[in-house]
């Protein structure tokens, strides 16, 4: 199952309780220059984006909406 969304600062998705989630995929676009970073229960999933800024060595929070691809596999 795939949801679209665009990440306001972290999105939230309540899973649904009678299908089993093994596994998430997010796809985004490279160009944005971000990587999420993923808090998962077994109801929910949490979504943050991180600049992904390599020549400082550090990362911050993205403040824009990026859109992005969320996929709950099965093994």
């Amino acid at each position: 199952m795939s949801f679209n969304f665009f990440n306001q600062l972290a999105s939230k998705k309540t899973l649904n309780g009678q299908s089993v989630c093994q596994l998430i995929r997010i796809r985004l676009q490279s160009e944005h220059g971000v990587y999420p970073e993923i808090s998962a229960s077994k109801h929910r999933v949490n979504i943050r984006f991180l600049l992904a800024d390599v020549e400082q060595g550090k990362s911050g929070l993205v403040n824009a909406d990026i859109p992005f691809e969320l996929t709950c596999c099965t093994i």
